[in-house]
């Protein structure tokens, strides 16, 4: 029988979750009204544009809801097509922790602190709804992986 207190065991590594509720409820938002708005127009292209509207407002808004997760040696975030606006997401995106090189703060875009993960072959962005999730998924990563180099453009 093995006592538990020499036991050398890995500490285990649960999911942390930094979710970005305000960026979710505004895609909610915009999914609301442009449902209204295809509840008035109902026929013809602007029809088939709400229906494109409240779907990219769908995804967005669940993509965000779950929000950066780092669990069992992944991290997942959404999707941002492009760099200029990371408020725009499709889908969503995951890596290997081990392949991040560097974290870059990039200060604040509309209201939400943005942040630029770079691994070998590509970058990516992630939005966090206040410096105190930001700071606290700074900390998360450089507990699971304190080879990331975190910088301040």
């Amino acid at each position: 029988m093995s006592d538990p207190a020499t036991d050398t065991a890995p500490p285990r590594m649960d999911a942390a979750v930094f979710t970005n509720l305000r960026a979710a409820f505004l895609w909610l938002c915009v999914g609301g009204f442009g449902l209204a708005l295809l509840f008035l127009v109902r026929s013809g292209m602007r029809g088939i544009v709400l229906g494109l509207l409240i779907i990219v407002a769908l995804q967005a808004m669940i993509s965000f809801a779950l929000g950066v997760r780092l669990a069992k040696g992944r991290v997942g975030l959404p999707r941002a097509p492009l760099r200029q606006f990371p408020l725009l997401v499709l889908g969503r995106t995951s890596f290997p922790l081990p392949l991040l090189r560097e974290i870059t703060y990039s200060g604040r875009v509309l209201g939400f602190e943005c942040i630029r993960l770079s691994t070998e072959d590509r970058s990516t962005s992630a939005l966090f709804e206040s410096r105190k999730r930001r700071l606290a998924f700074f900390d998360e990563i450089r507990r699971r992986h304190p080879q990331v180099k975190i910088y301040r453009s």
